[in-house]
């Protein structure tokens, strides 16, 4: 992740779902978790997870959510909203996850990749 990118989101995370929703709406968040055929024995992780867009709607279907982002003040909001739901959170780089390798069932992310520096090792 670019500092530059860190910095904005950083700035911008109180107000992120209200911008957000200028961008893409609920539909996307469906048609993500329709891909990844999340089930509820599922254990997601939501790799830029931010304010938790679609941690939310994988809470809802899934056993577990693992949120994973980089920025402390998103990952707090998303917190602030989903705390205390079946979601840990986890500060961390999609580049280098903070997980053992085959310790989820799914992965789901959005806006992510062209914010990453090698998007090769994060796929």
């Amino acid at each position: 992740m670019s500092r530059k990118a860190e910095k904005y989101f950083e700035e911008v995370s109180g107000s992120w779902d209200a911008l957000r929703k200028s961008f893409y709406g609920d539909e996307v968040r469906d048609a993500v978790l329709a891909a990844a055929k999340v089930l509820p024995s599922d254990t997601v992780l939501d790799v830029g997870a931010g304010t938790g867009f679609l941690t939310e709607g994988a809470a809802k279907i899934a056993r577990k959510v693992i949120a994973l982002d980089f920025s402390e003040t998103m990952t707090g909001e998303s917190r602030m909203k989903l705390g205390g739901r079946n979601v840990e959170f986890k500060i961390g780089n999609v580049e280098q996850i903070p997980l053992r390798d085959a310790s989820v069932d799914a992965v789901i992310g959005n806006m992510i990749l062209h914010h990453c520096l090698n998007p090769d090792i994060a796929v």
